[in-house]
This record gives C-alpha cells, sequence and structure tokens, in this order.
C-alpha cells in the first residue's frame, strides 16, 4: 500500500510541476523606465524553449500593444519564441495634423523608446531564458520605422 501510495503522490506531484512548466503567458507587464512607467505585452507559448529567441514587434501609429500587430503568437506556439508587443507613448504627428497619438519616436537617434525597449529585454531575461543573440524586431508602419532606429541607434 505504501508503494502505491507513493507512485501515486509522485504522479501527482510531476503533473503539477508539468502544469506550472507549461503555463502559457498572455498578459500585460508594466515596467519602469527612466522616471515612466510603460506597458508591453508579453507572450510565451506553452513549448517556450531554453535560450530562446525574443521578437518584438510594434505597433504603427494610433496602435497599441492590445491590437498585437505584427501578430506572432501563432509563430511563437509553433517555434517556441517569446513575444513582447510594445506599446508607444504618444507622439506629435505632422501628418495626421500635429495630433497626439500612440506612437514611436523612430527618428533614428537614441530616444527613450530605446531606453524602453532595452528595459523589456532586461525584464524578460530575469524570468526567461533568452539567446542575447538572436533578439529580432519588427514592426507595421511607424513600428516599421521604429526597427530601422533601433537598428541606426
Amino acid at each position: 500500500m505504501k508503494t502505491i501510495t507513493k507512485v501515486f503522490t509522485t504522479a501527482i506531484l510531476l503533473a503539477c510541476f508539468s502544469l506550472t512548466y507549461a503555463a502559457k503567458v498572455d498578459k500585460t507587464v508594466n515596467i519602469k523606465v527612466g522616471t515612466k512607467t510603460r506597458k508591453y505585452k508579453l507572450y510565451v507559448p506553452n513549448k517556450v524553449k531554453e535560450n530562446t529567441a525574443l521578437v518584438f514587434c510594434l505597433h504603427g501609429t494610433g496602435g497599441s500593444s492590445d491590437n498585437k500587430q505584427p501578430a506572432f503568437d501563432g509563430i511563437a506556439d509553433t517555434t517556441g519564441i517569446i513575444v513582447v508587443y510594445g506599446h508607444g507613448e504618444n507622439v506629435k504627428f505632422p501628418f495626421f495634423g500635429n495630433m497626439e497619438l500612440p506612437g514611436w519616436n523612430s527618428t533614428g537617434e537614441w530616444s527613450g523608446d530605446i531606453d524602453y525597449i532595452l528595459a523589456i529585454i532586461e525584464d524578460v531575461a530575469k524570468n526567461y531564458s533568452i539567446d542575447r543573440k538572436r533578439i529580432y524586431c519588427c514592426g507595421f508602419s511607424n513600428g516599421g520605422m521604429m526597427t530601422y532606429a533601433m537598428t541606426n541607434a
């Protein structure tokens, strides 16, 4: 009887461990960058790999991290990568009549948005095994320009 109890207890503990390990993360994270609090969406698939790639997806003007554009959740589920959906601050856009809309300071010069992205890398690395040689950035419209700005800076 003791053997059956031990086997049953071990099986339950292993099941609990595997459920904890396999938990999918799809949440909004608040992060302090300098004196500002900013947010991002973090997507970690069920089968995240050790030493995995980290992909930043940056929305276009007027978008948000909630839109998850460009959408990489399915790619993450298939490949085991971690995805971050950034959230731009309000920026004045002359093209839109100097209206302030969420977007990116994509001038190619160092900016608070670059500090924000670097802070997210450190924040994610605290909790997950990422390969710092495989950190990628992509974006839609103004987010694409911010991808270029990151490369330039």
